[in-house]
């Protein structure tokens, strides 16, 4: 089943607005794509700020930092003239309005928060949707107030440190399942 419609300046898949507004009216039961053979698309154990979460995904893929991986990705970065650091900043500088910034922190929250209120609240305001991160987050009881929609493995006090970008708007495993950079959607339900 491969995209045929339209597709973002960055080349995801740009689902039309008017399904991404159907689905929010659905649970996640009616959603599920498993009849179709998308098998492995439900993952549990998240906490969630208890807002349904639908949008686009803009995916941010991270592994352990290696110093001789991360000095040959940031060469290569730097070689295409980008100017600053290769980071999870420059993914969420990606983001626009409808995207989901969904993260593959490999399941880790000693490696600190790949986001707090202050990124949060940019994330809020530029999408209007929300994120998903198999990771941590930090800042809790600032991120909380907003209202947005946020699915985190954890929280903690620590900023991110020790990881190295390995892709953006790539596919990425969140829990046990596959995270195409498209469209992302949740229950209500806490996990």
């Amino acid at each position: 089943m491969q995209w045929t419609g339209e597709r973002t300046p960055d080349g995801r898949p740009k689902v039309p607005d008017n399904i991404l507004e159907k689905v929010k009216g659905l649970s996640s039961e009616e959603i599920t794509i498993a009849r179709r053979g998308f098998n492995s698309q439900y993952v549990d154990g998240f906490h969630n700020l208890g807002k349904k979460l639908v949008g686009r995904a803009l995916t941010l893929q991270l592994a352990p930092a290696r110093p001789d991986v991360a000095d040959v990705v940031q060469s290569e970065w730097h070689e295409k003239g980008n100017q600053r650091q290769l980071d999870h900043q420059t993914a969420i500088d990606l983001l626009h309005s409808g995207d989901v910034f969904v993260v593959d922190a490999y399941g880790s929250v000693p490696v600190g928060g790949i986001i707090g209120d202050n990124l949060a609240w940019y994330i809020w305001k530029t999408t209007g949707t929300g994120f998903v991160i198999d990771g941590a987050i930090r800042d809790i009881e600032g991120i909380e107030p907003y209202g947005m929609p946020g699915f985190f493995r954890g929280a903690t006090p620590p900023a991110i440190h020790g990881t190295m970008v390995m892709g953006i708007n790539v596919p990425v495993r969140v829990g046990a399942a596959t995270s195409c950079p498209a469209t992302w959607s949740s229950a209500t339900r806490k996990a």
